[in-house]
């Protein structure tokens, strides 16, 4: 997905883009953010052998995926007997650690057999171990996604979860890696855009209440997000591909002076109201090809850096580093 040219692809192959192994520096600052370390710690697949012998009495392992039912019940059991451990390593609350959890427990059952049986032992387990290894209340409802549509849904879920995230880094953006936050929100925005201006404009879609809630807090926070980019983001559109009402553009007091490389059009121009000028990222990409960008990130950087341009005057004279530290997993 190219930050100058929008949002171009099928919508329907957009998903996979943010789980692209071949994206390393993207990746791994956006693995920072608290609900991406959480999907991280769940999906390290060790547990204990030695759990105990509740989903051996609740999953048929016998039948048609039996045993990657037994063992996803196994590593579900291990996650929630360490659960309070996790969501303190990825500062998460645990109201939000419980809808996390659901989430991915969902997105591991649709890659096995959604219609099994074993679906409802998952759910038993699911309550009986989290009441007797937490003091916490956590309930799984195996109704809760049978709409349909779990990927688009949860994708929106994840992406409002993550937009908190950024908003909640107590500073601006000001270092080159930085700018992935402020291009995961923009892709965002436009990925919102098209979806209420085409598969949700009648409002039927399976996945309209978590696109609602992306809406709520997207404008919850655009000022802020903001001001963290030093950027103007694009205003949300209706469905009837309006921009809308109540929502402007900012007077940012640029610590960088942009004007010479982002322009501002007009909503009669097909670019959510921004575009961008190749150049800089040509360029970058040429330099950062040719020198290693972090000791600490991988050597693939040909993933587009985005409107770095900022930065241009004080490029030779500073050093970026980010850092990435290894936690224990669960």
């Amino acid at each position: 997905m190219e930050w100058e040219d929008g949002v171009g692809d099928d919508f329907d192959n957009t998903f996979p883009d943010y789980q692209d192994e071949n994206e390393n520096p993207k990746k791994k600052i956006l693995g920072q953010l608290p609900l991406n370390m959480f999907y991280e710690v769940l999906n390290n697949e060790e547990y204990d052998v030695n759990t105990s012998l509740t989903c051996t009495w609740y999953v048929a392992d016998e039948h048609n995926n039996g045993s990657r039912f037994l063992r996803l019940c196994k590593q579900l059991e291990y996650k929630i007997t360490h659960f309070i451990h996790i969501t303190e390593q990825c500062n998460v609350s645990p109201e939000n650690g419980c809808e996390y959890l659901k989430y991915w427990l969902q997105e591991q059952i649709e890659n096995i057999d959604p219609t099994s049986f074993n679906v409802s032992a998952l759910s038993q387990v699911f309550d009986i171990v989290f009441t007797a290894k937490t003091k916490y209340k956590c309930y799984y409802d195996k109704d809760k996604f049978k709409n349909g549509d779990f990927a688009k849904n949860k994708f929106f879920f994840d992406y409002s979860e993550n937009l908190m995230g950024i908003n909640n880094i107590d500073r601006n953006f000001t270092d080159l890696y930085d700018n992935f936050y402020c291009e995961y929100i923009k892709d965002g925005v436009n990925l919102y855009n098209d979806t209420i201006t085409g598969p949700c404009k009648d409002k039927k879609c399976a996945y309209y209440d978590q696109l609602k809630h992306f809406q709520n807090i997207y404008n919850k926070h655009r000022i802020s997000l903001c001001k963290k980019c030093n950027y103007n983001f694009p205003c949300l559109k209706n469905p009837k591909g309006e921009y809308e009402e109540g929502c402007s553009l900012l007077i940012l007091n640029n610590e960088y002076p942009v004007t010479a490389s982002r322009q501002l059009y007009t909503d009669t121009d097909n670019h959510d109201g921004v575009t961008f000028t190749p150049l800089p990222s040509l360029l970058r990409r040429r330099i950062m090809k040719k020198k290693n960008v972090s000791d600490n990130l991988d050597e693939e950087t040909d993933q587009s850096l985005i409107d770095s341009e900022i930065f241009h005057s004080k490029s030779n004279k500073r050093s970026y580093h980010i850092q990435y530290h290894s936690e224990k997993r669960y």
